[in-house]
């Protein structure tokens, strides 16, 4: 099962999995991802969709649709999401493309009876290799298939309707295949994050850009005093982060960094381990004895460090304490 959650894409299978997987998407050029998007952040995100602002598009074919404003803190939290290296890796395992250099997308509403976009087409610029339709909505929808065939024979090979709450399905862009979404039936709505992995242009060089800073500027101290630990942490629901080789990039949505720009900042590999372990045990005093075990490292310095990498975190909404 592939699955992205708050700390990053997960797979879980073998290798004859992921074979199955990838005989599958060849033979019928997409697949469906049962829960994608497991309950947790599907959850937050549907949240944060409900008080986010969707605009009119005017874009020819797209009239009847409203798409999330690019400007809401939410979007710059979904690209992270979808634009991790694991979940890269996974693709291109499992579809046989080239290197994925980033996702771009949108996220969109339709209403039933809507005239949308329902013409046969391919998709097929823009260094797109795969697209890909999450299920962001909170009702079950009528309707709305996907449908692909081969653009020379007019052959339908695949059609399914991704109505499962967070379920996703990944499927060919090429001039050779074309696809279609009906139209939605019934009375609910569709919300849908929806976009394609592109070969380029490479998402980590724009990220690194925005980049704020490598440590968090504390807004204040931690639980009131810098000398202490809590008993007790958990990773903020506003908080997602990553691997980018040995380093951990993090961004958490809403907070903003210099000039307005979304906040993301960088942990290296130290940092990284450290919260990785407090995010696994949520108890700083496990974490600090465990390392003390594995490594030659004086109680005093190890305590400090960890210390002052939680008060950052906790200033920036990234780990919060549990009462």
């Amino acid at each position: 099962m592939l699955q992205l959650t708050q700390r990053g894409t997960t797979f879980r299978g073998n290798a004859a999995e992921v074979a199955c997987l990838r005989a599958t998407f060849e033979r019928r050029h997409a697949l469906p991802l049962p829960q994608f998007l497991p309950s947790p952040l599907l959850s937050y995100i549907q949240k944060a969709l409900t008080h986010a602002v969707f605009e009119a598009n005017g874009e020819p074919g797209f009239f009847a649709e409203v798409r999330l404003s690019p400007a809401k803190p939410i979007w710059d939290h979904l690209l992270f999401m979808m634009n991790d290296p694991a979940l890269f890796h996974w693709v291109e395992q499992i579809t046989g493309c080239d290197a994925i250099g980033r996702f771009s997308g949108r996220v969109y509403r339709r209403s039933p009876g809507s005239n949308h976009y329902d013409d046969w087409h391919d998709d097929d610029i823009e260094t797109r290799m795969i697209g890909i339709s999450v299920n962001l909505g909170r009702e079950t929808f009528s309707g709305g298939a996907l449908k692909l065939r081969d653009a020379l024979s007019k052959k339908q090979i695949y059609e399914m309707a991704n109505t499962g709450f967070g379920d996703a399905v990944l499927f060919s862009i090429s001039e050779h295949l074309q696809h279609i979404v009906m139209p939605l039936e019934g009375t609910a709505e569709r919300t849908a994050l929806a976009g394609w992995f592109r070969r380029e242009p490479d998402y980590a060089t724009e990220l690194n850009a925005a980049i704020v800073d490598q440590r968090p500027v504390p807004r204040g101290q931690a639980d009131g005093q810098t000398g202490g630990l809590p008993a007790q942490l958990r990773l903020s629901d506003e908080a997602l982060y990553h691997a980018a080789g040995d380093d951990l990039l993090v961004h958490v949505n809403g907070v903003s960094g210099v000039n307005g720009r979304a906040r993301f900042y960088k942990l290296n590999g130290v940092g990284r381990e450290i919260l990785e372990r407090l995010v696994a045990t949520g108890t700083p005093a496990t974490v600090i004895a465990h390392m003390m075990d594995e490594y030659d490292v004086p109680a005093d310095e190890l305590t400090q460090a960890v210390r002052r990498l939680v008060a950052e975190l906790q200033s920036q909404w990234v780990l919060e304490a549990v009462n």
